[in-house]
Protein backbone atom coordinates (compact mmCIF):
# COMPACT_ATOMS: atom_id res chain seq x y z
CA UNK A 1 0.00 0.00 0.00
CA UNK A 2 2.90 2.44 0.93
CA UNK A 3 4.36 1.33 -2.60
CA UNK A 4 1.36 2.22 -4.40
CA UNK A 5 1.15 5.70 -2.56
CA UNK A 6 4.71 6.77 -3.01
CA UNK A 7 3.94 6.13 -6.49
CA UNK A 8 1.09 8.21 -7.23
CA UNK A 9 2.77 10.87 -5.37
CA UNK A 10 5.89 10.54 -7.73
CA UNK A 11 3.26 10.42 -10.96
CA UNK A 12 1.04 13.51 -9.38
CA UNK A 13 4.46 15.43 -9.34
CA UNK A 14 6.13 14.91 -12.05
CA UNK A 15 2.55 15.48 -14.52
CA UNK A 16 2.57 19.50 -15.55
CA UNK A 17 0.28 21.74 -13.54
CA UNK A 18 -1.93 23.14 -16.19
CA UNK A 19 -1.61 26.88 -17.29
CA UNK A 20 -4.39 29.36 -16.85
CA UNK A 21 -5.18 31.62 -19.68
CA UNK A 22 -4.43 34.91 -19.47
CA UNK A 23 -6.62 37.96 -19.04
CA UNK A 24 -6.84 38.54 -23.04
CA UNK A 25 -7.89 34.94 -22.95
CA UNK A 26 -10.28 34.75 -20.57
CA UNK A 27 -11.80 37.65 -21.81
CA UNK A 28 -12.65 36.31 -25.15
CA UNK A 29 -13.54 33.30 -23.61
CA UNK A 30 -16.33 34.98 -22.12
CA UNK A 31 -17.80 36.77 -25.03
CA UNK A 32 -20.63 34.68 -26.08
CA UNK A 33 -21.14 33.97 -30.16
CA UNK A 34 -24.37 35.30 -31.58
CA UNK A 35 -26.04 33.97 -34.21
CA UNK A 36 -25.25 36.62 -36.75
CA UNK A 37 -21.49 36.47 -35.88
CA UNK A 38 -22.17 32.77 -36.50
CA UNK A 39 -24.17 33.50 -39.85
CA UNK A 40 -21.81 35.54 -41.19
CA UNK A 41 -18.66 33.52 -40.48
CA UNK A 42 -20.49 30.31 -41.88
CA UNK A 43 -22.00 32.32 -45.05
CA UNK A 44 -18.00 33.85 -45.53
CA UNK A 45 -17.51 30.15 -45.37
CA UNK A 46 -19.95 28.99 -48.06
CA UNK A 47 -18.85 32.02 -50.41
CA UNK A 48 -15.18 31.08 -50.60
CA UNK A 49 -16.70 27.33 -51.35
CA UNK A 50 -18.75 28.70 -54.32
CA UNK A 51 -15.99 30.94 -55.55
CA UNK A 52 -13.54 27.86 -55.31
CA UNK A 53 -16.49 25.59 -56.80
CA UNK A 54 -16.89 27.73 -59.83
CA UNK A 55 -13.37 29.47 -60.75
CA UNK A 56 -12.46 25.91 -62.49
CA UNK A 57 -9.52 26.93 -65.20
CA UNK A 58 -10.49 30.73 -64.35
CA UNK A 59 -7.74 30.53 -61.47
CA UNK A 60 -9.15 31.57 -57.68
CA UNK A 61 -11.30 33.99 -57.16
CA UNK A 62 -12.03 36.34 -54.32
CA UNK A 63 -14.98 36.17 -52.40
CA UNK A 64 -16.08 38.11 -49.01
CA UNK A 65 -19.28 38.61 -46.62
CA UNK A 66 -19.75 42.06 -45.23
CA UNK A 67 -22.60 43.69 -43.48
CA UNK A 68 -23.50 47.18 -44.54
CA UNK A 69 -24.37 49.54 -41.12
CA UNK A 70 -25.79 52.40 -43.51
CA UNK A 71 -27.83 50.15 -46.06
CA UNK A 72 -28.84 47.27 -43.87
CA UNK A 73 -27.31 45.05 -46.52
CA UNK A 74 -25.37 41.41 -46.12
CA UNK A 75 -23.10 41.59 -49.37
CA UNK A 76 -21.69 38.39 -50.56
CA UNK A 77 -19.40 38.93 -53.31
CA UNK A 78 -17.13 37.46 -55.73
CA UNK A 79 -14.54 39.22 -57.80
CA UNK A 80 -11.56 38.07 -60.49
CA UNK A 81 -9.09 40.96 -60.94
CA UNK A 82 -7.40 39.45 -63.82
CA UNK A 83 -10.63 37.75 -65.49
CA UNK A 84 -9.74 35.71 -68.67
CA UNK A 85 -12.97 36.30 -70.50
CA UNK A 86 -14.57 39.49 -71.62
CA UNK A 87 -16.10 41.84 -68.64
CA UNK A 88 -19.37 41.91 -70.08
CA UNK A 89 -22.62 42.21 -68.41
CA UNK A 90 -23.46 38.68 -70.32
CA UNK A 91 -20.39 37.29 -68.75
CA UNK A 92 -20.84 39.10 -65.29
CA UNK A 93 -24.21 37.64 -65.22
CA UNK A 94 -23.73 34.56 -66.31
CA UNK A 95 -20.91 34.00 -63.34
CA UNK A 96 -23.33 35.59 -60.86
CA UNK A 97 -25.99 32.78 -61.84
CA UNK A 98 -23.24 30.05 -61.31
CA UNK A 99 -22.18 32.15 -58.10
CA UNK A 100 -26.04 31.96 -56.82
CA UNK A 101 -26.56 28.39 -57.61
CA UNK A 102 -23.23 27.67 -55.94
CA UNK A 103 -24.20 29.28 -52.44
CA UNK A 104 -27.02 27.47 -52.73
CA UNK A 105 -26.24 24.44 -53.14
CA UNK A 106 -23.28 22.19 -54.52
CA UNK A 107 -25.20 19.99 -55.94
CA UNK A 108 -27.92 21.72 -57.90
CA UNK A 109 -28.05 20.99 -61.22
CA UNK A 110 -26.93 23.84 -63.62
CA UNK A 111 -30.22 23.76 -65.15
CA UNK A 112 -31.88 24.03 -62.04
CA UNK A 113 -35.10 26.03 -62.30
CA UNK A 114 -35.23 29.73 -60.38
CA UNK A 115 -37.66 28.38 -57.89
CA UNK A 116 -35.37 25.40 -57.12
CA UNK A 117 -32.39 27.77 -56.68
CA UNK A 118 -34.54 30.39 -54.41
CA UNK A 119 -35.92 26.89 -52.33
CA UNK A 120 -32.58 26.05 -51.52
CA UNK A 121 -31.18 29.74 -51.19
CA UNK A 122 -34.21 29.76 -48.35
CA UNK A 123 -32.42 26.37 -47.10
CA UNK A 124 -28.95 27.54 -46.91
CA UNK A 125 -29.58 30.83 -45.72
CA UNK A 126 -31.46 29.12 -42.37
CA UNK A 127 -28.72 26.71 -41.99
CA UNK A 128 -25.88 29.61 -41.59
CA UNK A 129 -28.17 31.62 -39.43
CA UNK A 130 -29.05 28.91 -36.81
CA UNK A 131 -27.26 26.39 -34.64
CA UNK A 132 -27.09 23.09 -36.06
CA UNK A 133 -29.30 20.76 -34.65
CA UNK A 134 -31.15 22.86 -32.48
CA UNK A 135 -34.17 24.78 -33.02
CA UNK A 136 -36.40 27.10 -30.80
CA UNK A 137 -40.04 27.62 -30.39
CA UNK A 138 -39.28 31.23 -30.84
CA UNK A 139 -37.18 30.73 -34.58
CA UNK A 140 -39.11 33.08 -36.71
CA UNK A 141 -40.61 30.34 -39.36
CA UNK A 142 -39.70 33.14 -41.75
CA UNK A 143 -36.17 34.04 -41.33
CA UNK A 144 -34.41 32.91 -44.09
CA UNK A 145 -36.99 34.62 -46.96
CA UNK A 146 -36.38 37.77 -44.35
CA UNK A 147 -32.77 37.84 -44.33
CA UNK A 148 -33.06 36.82 -48.60
CA UNK A 149 -34.35 40.47 -48.79
CA UNK A 150 -31.36 42.23 -47.50
CA UNK A 151 -28.72 39.97 -48.95
CA UNK A 152 -27.60 40.80 -52.14
CA UNK A 153 -24.83 38.95 -54.41
CA UNK A 154 -22.60 41.14 -56.07
CA UNK A 155 -19.95 39.96 -58.67
CA UNK A 156 -16.94 42.13 -60.07
CA UNK A 157 -15.27 40.86 -63.27
CA UNK A 158 -11.93 42.90 -64.43
CA UNK A 159 -10.36 42.01 -67.86
CA UNK A 160 -7.14 43.39 -69.53
CA UNK A 161 -9.48 46.77 -70.18
CA UNK A 162 -12.85 46.63 -68.67
CA UNK A 163 -14.59 45.97 -65.36
CA UNK A 164 -18.01 45.40 -64.49
CA UNK A 165 -20.34 44.79 -61.64
CA UNK A 166 -23.54 43.47 -61.46
CA UNK A 167 -25.61 43.27 -58.51
CA UNK A 168 -28.56 41.75 -57.10
CA UNK A 169 -30.71 40.15 -54.25
CA UNK A 170 -29.69 36.75 -53.79
CA UNK A 171 -33.03 35.35 -55.18
CA UNK A 172 -32.26 37.31 -58.67
CA UNK A 173 -30.81 35.80 -61.00
CA UNK A 174 -30.35 38.29 -63.90
CA UNK A 175 -28.96 41.26 -62.36
CA UNK A 176 -28.62 44.85 -64.14
CA UNK A 177 -24.78 46.00 -64.68
CA UNK A 178 -22.26 48.72 -64.65
CA UNK A 179 -18.72 49.88 -65.82
CA UNK A 180 -16.62 50.31 -62.73
CA UNK A 181 -13.53 52.24 -62.87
Amino acid sequence: MRRTLIAAALVALTMPARAEPGPIGQWLMEQPVSLWDWGMMRAKENAQRAADQIAGAAGRWASLVRYNWDTNQIEIGLSANDYRGDASHENCNEVRHSFVRALASSSLPHDASEEKIREWTYRSIDEWFSHEGFSGDDRDEKLAEKLARIIFVVVQLRDAENATQCRARITTLDAPSEPIE
